[in-house]
């Protein structure tokens, strides 16, 4: 070129960002050292000195030009990598700062519901405490209810008593209804200790088949007299109870009294046993074909003091609840009117 040699044409290519990847080769007559320096230092990637084979320079140029498509290549994957890079630290980021967001808000949720927990727990305790007023309340009333007749009695029958005696006549009717009365609050009483009585340290290994026999021996008579018959159904191998003894067998008795009132005009009274396996324990049934309880009585029948018997204590039923709840079991009862009931009793093989 005119005014210019080939290394200044080609410091001007590669200092312009658009020729700049373009390979140069160097052709020269010049054999020194100094010259093929000069020309790499100015950016040529080749120096070919003359005279020179056509072959070796077709030869020299597709090999650049293979190796300046390596390197764009190169280069390009490595933008593309670059760009993955930046982007995979860019989501990096945004995932880190959602996780610490995330961690927050869990942090502030879990505060929440710790708090809802807190005030859950502190509303269940006081409704806990009111309910459990309101049904020391509503005990209490049905205990002076149901103590206020016979007191009433006692004390109408001493006045009596005074008066006959002031008169000269003999006193004692007076004193057997008075003492009737005060054996009627004696059993109300001892009734009521029953209702929180805890299962004693007398617990053992049970055989409810055992206690059952006993309560129907004793009941044999008032069945007889009720003209009811006694079915007993009950699987082998019944295997025994947990339980007080004594305790179990005032339950029994309670659901053999119940169901002989429960059949004024006679039935049957079927008595099933059997063993269960998820949990382990043992059901009774005491089925009756009685008069059976209405829909609007039968979620009330376990409550102290309730009863639809002229002369019940309405105890009998709430104290039987109570000791098979205190065993760890399970009592409840299902019932069609005019078909008649059946209470189920359940209680573990295993101390609880």
């Amino acid at each position: 070129m005119p005014n210019m040699n080939g290394y200044e044409v080609c410091s001007r290519l590669k200092s312009d960002p658009v020729t700049r990847d373009i390979p140069v080769i160097f052709i020269s007559a010049q054999h020194d050292i100094q010259g093929k320096l000069q020309a790499f230092r100015v950016g040529g990637v080749d120096y070919i000195t003359k005279p020179f084979q056509l072959a070796e320079v077709r030869a020299r140029v597709e090999t650049q030009i293979s190796l300046q498509e390596l390197r764009q290549r190169d280069k390009e994957y490595i933008q593309n990598l670059t760009r993955e890079i930046e982007s995979r630290k860019r989501a990096e980021a945004q995932l880190l700062e959602y996780q610490q967001h995330l961690e927050e808000m869990v942090a502030e949720r879990t505060a929440e519901l710790r708090q809802a927990l807190e005030q859950e727990r502190s509303m269940r305790a006081q409704l806990i405490h009111a309910d459990r007023l309101a049904s020391m309340g509503q005990l209490s009333a049905s205990i002076a209810h149901e103590i206020k007749n016979p007191m009433q009695s006692i004390l109408g029958c001493l006045g009596l008593a005074r008066e006959a005696v002031e008169e000269g006549e003999d006193p004692g009717r007076y004193f057997e209804v008075a003492e009737d009365a005060v054996h009627r609050v004696t059993d109300i009483l001892g009734q009521m200790r029953e209702l929180n009585r805890p299962p004693d340290d007398a617990r053992a290994l049970t055989d409810v088949t055992a206690v059952l026999h006993q309560v129907l021996l004793l009941t044999k008579k008032q069945c007889e007299q009720h003209n009811v018959e006694v079915v007993q159904k009950t699987q082998s191998d019944i295997q025994p109870v947990w339980a007080t003894t004594d305790q179990i067998y005032q339950v029994f008795l309670n659901l053999v009294l119940n169901a002989l009132d429960a059949m004024p005009q006679g039935g049957q009274l079927q008595i099933t046993t059997t063993q269960t396996d998820r949990p382990p324990g043992v059901q009774i049934e005491f089925q009756d074909n009685g008069v059976g309880i209405s829909p609007e009585h039968l979620p009330h029948i376990f409550e102290p003091f309730f009863t639809t018997k002229h002369d019940g204590s309405g105890l009998g039923l709430a104290v039987s609840y109570g000791i098979v709840h205190r065993h760890g079991g399970k009592l409840n009862a299902t019932s069609q009117l005019g078909k008649g009931t059946i209470f189920t009793v359940w209680l573990p093989t295993t101390l609880r």
